[in-house]
C-alpha cells in the first residue's frame, strides 16, 4: 500500500500505526520519507510484514512527531486480512492500479486479487463524488454478490458505497439505488447494458473499469457485450482484465481496448482452501 503525504520541506519523523479491527494496535513503525520511485512524500507499507491473523478491514494512522509531541494526520483503509503467503497481495499489481495504469492479470480464483483491485480502486475513490466511478463486470451474480461484499468491506471506514447489480432482480430496486448515493457498481454483463440502454447509469466519472474472470465470460459469449461496455465507458478509465486464461478471443479484447504490453502472471501453489465456495451436484427425480 503506498501511503501519500504531503510534500516535505524539511526531514520530518514520521510513525505509522496498524490496528485491527477491534481498534487494537497490532504493529508500528517510524520513517523519514525522502525522494524514492513514487516521488517525494509517499512511503510503501510492505504488506508481508504486517502479521496478520484475523479477517477484516484495518486502519492505518499516520502520525507526525516532533520530539515528545505526536500530532494525529490522517488515516486510511489497510486491507482485507485473512491471506495466508499462497494468496498474499500482489504489490505491483496494488501499485499499477493505484497509478491509474491498465493491467492483464493472470490469475486463478482464489488468489486475493479482488482486494488487489478493491484496494487501491477504494483509495481513488472521490466520495465528495456520488456518481459512479468505478464499474466491475463479473460473469455471475454469485460473484457479483461476492465481490460487492469484499468491495464494501474495504471501503466501510471511507464510507464508500458499492452496489451489485444482476438479472432476476428488480430492475426498478436498482433504478432506484442508482439514483442515490453509489461510487462502485459490480454487475454482470446483461444487466448494465440494460441499464446503459435506459440511461439509468451515468458512466461519466467512471474512473476504473474491472473485468473479472474475463475467461468464464467469454466463454458465455460475452465477447460483444465487452465490447459494448468498453464503447461506452470514458476512454481516459483505468482498465483491469483478470482470467485464469488468456485466450485468442481475451487477447483480442486486450490489444484493442488495453494500454499495456505485458501480462501480470500471479502463480499460486494449492490456491483453493476449504473456505472456498465448494459446488456439489445434487441428482434429483421430478418427485423429489
Amino acid at each position: 500500500i503506498i501511503l501519500t503525504i504531503e510534500e516535505i520541506t524539511k526531514p520530518t519523523t514520521f510513525e505509522v500505526r496498524v490496528n485491527a479491527p477491534n481498534e487494537q494496535l497490532i504493529t508500528k513503525g517510524e520513517f523519514v520519507p525522502v525522494m524514492g520511485p513514487f516521488g517525494v512524500g509517499k512511503k510503501v507499507i510492505d504488506l508481508e510484514k504486517i502479521m496478520i491473523k484475523d479477517r477484516g478491514v484495518y486502519t492505518l494512522e499516520l502520525f507526525e512527531k516532533d520530539g515528545d509531541k505526536v500530532k494525529f494526520l490522517s488515516s486510511t483503509i489497510l486491507f482485507i486480512a485473512d491471506y495466508p503467503p499462497k494468496r498474499q497481495l500482489t504489490k505491483e499489481l496494488v501499485e499499477e492500479i493505484l497509478k491509474k495504469e491498465d493491467v492483464i492479470v493472470k490469475s486463478k480464483t482464489g488468489s486475493g486479487k479482488t482486494a488487489s483491485f478493491g484496494i487501491p480502486i477504494c483509495e481513488n475513490i472521490d466520495i465528495e463524488n456520488n456518481n459512479v466511478q468505478a464499474l466491475i463486470v463479473v460473469p455471475t451474480r454469485e460473484l457479483a454478490l461476492q465481490v460487492k461484499d469484499e468491495i464494501s468491506n474495504i471501503g466501510r471506514l471511507k464510507k464508500i458505497r458499492c452496489s451489485a447489480i444482476f438479472g432476476k432482480q428488480p430492475i426498478k430496486e436498482q433504478i432506484r439505488e442508482l439514483k442515490q448515493r453509489v461510487h462502485i457498481v459490480v454487475a454482470t454483463p446483461g444487466r448494465i447494458i440494460d441499464h446503459i440502454g435506459r440511461n439509468t447509469i451515468n458512466l461519466d466519472d467512471i474512473k476504473y473499469f474491472i473485468i473479472d474472470e474475463a475467461d468464464k465470460m467469454l466463454n458465455k459469449g460475452f465477447i460483444e457485450d465487452m465490447e459494448f461496455i468498453l464503447n461506452k465507458i470514458p476512454k481516459k478509465s483505468a482498465k483491469g482484465l483478470f482470467s485464469a486464461t488468456i485466450d485468442d478471443d481475451i487477447q483480442y479484447i486486450c490489444d484493442k481496448y488495453l494500454k499495456v504490453s505485458n501480462i501480470l502472471d500471479i502463480k499460486y501453489n494449492n490456491v483453493f482452501d476449504k473456505k472456498q465456495i465448494i459446488e456439489n451436484k445434487i441428482k434429483s427425480s421430478e418427485n423429489d
